[in-house]
C-alpha cells in the first residue's frame, strides 16, 4: 500500500461521484413521458426489474454501469428505489454472463476500450448541441467515465490486497478477541 495507490482510488471514486451527478442531470434533460413509460414497463414489477437488470448487464457487460445508470434514474425520479433494487439484483445475475460469453464466443467486449472516443463524442455533443442531444451527449460521456472510473479504482485497489485482513487482525487483537476463545 502506498500513497499513489490511495490517490488513484480517491480519483476513481471521484470520477464515480462526478459521473452520478452528471448522469442525473443528463437524464433529467432527457426525461420525457415516453422515457418514463418505457422505464416503468421494463421495471414495473419485481421480476421484470430483475430481468431488465440482467439483460442490460449482459448487453453492456458491466454491472457497474448498470448500477450507475439506475442510480441516475432514481435521482432523476424516473424509477423508485424498490424498482432500482430489483434492477441491481438482476445486474448481479447478469454479471455471471460474461464468463459464459467468453466461453461460447471466445471474446469479451470491454467498454473501457471505447471509453475515450465515447467521452470525446459525448463531451462534444454536450458542448455544441442543445436540448435532448446535449443530454444524450452527457449520458454517453458519463457512461464512458464510469468505465474509466472502474478501471482506475481496480488498479488502485490492487495495492491494498491483504490490507483488510491485516487490519481486521490488528483490530481483533486490540479488542482482546483471539480465534478459538469462544467470545
Amino acid at each position: 500500500m502506498n500513497g499513489s495507490s490511495a490517490v488513484t482510488v480517491v480519483g476513481g471514486l471521484g470520477l464515480f461521484l462526478l459521473g452520478i451527478h452528471h448522469l442525473t442531470e443528463g437524464l433529467k434533460g432527457l426525461a420525457g413521458d415516453s422515457l418514463r413509460r418505457a422505464l416503468q414497463a421494463m421495471v414495473g414489477g419485481r421480476l421484470s426489474a430483475i430481468i431488465s437488470g440482467a439483460l442490460f448487464t449482459v448487453l453492456i457487460q458491466s454491472s457497474t454501469a448498470t448500477t450507475l445508470t439506475i442510480i441516475g434514474f432514481v435521482s432523476a425520479g424516473l424509477v423508485t428505489f424498490s424498482q432500482a433494487v430489483g434492477v441491481i439484483i438482476g445486474a448481479t445475475f447478469g454479471t455471471t454472463s460474461t464468463p459464459w460469453l467468453v466461453a461460447i464466443f471466445g471474446f469479451r467486449l470491454r467498454i473501457s476500450a471505447f471509453a475515450m472516443p465515447m467521452i470525446g463524442i459525448g463531451a462534444f455533443l454536450w458542448i455544441i448541441a442543445k436540448g435532448k442531444a446535449r443530454s444524450a451527449g452527457a449520458i454517453l460521456a458519463v457512461l464512458a467515465c464510469s468505465s474509466s472510473a472502474s478501471t482506475t479504482c481496480r488498479r488502485g485497489w490492487k495495492a491494498f490486497r491483504g490490507t483488510s485482513t491485516r487490519l481486521a487482525g490488528a483490530v481483533l487483537a486490540g479488542s482482546g478477541f483471539s480465534p478459538g476463545s469462544g467470545c
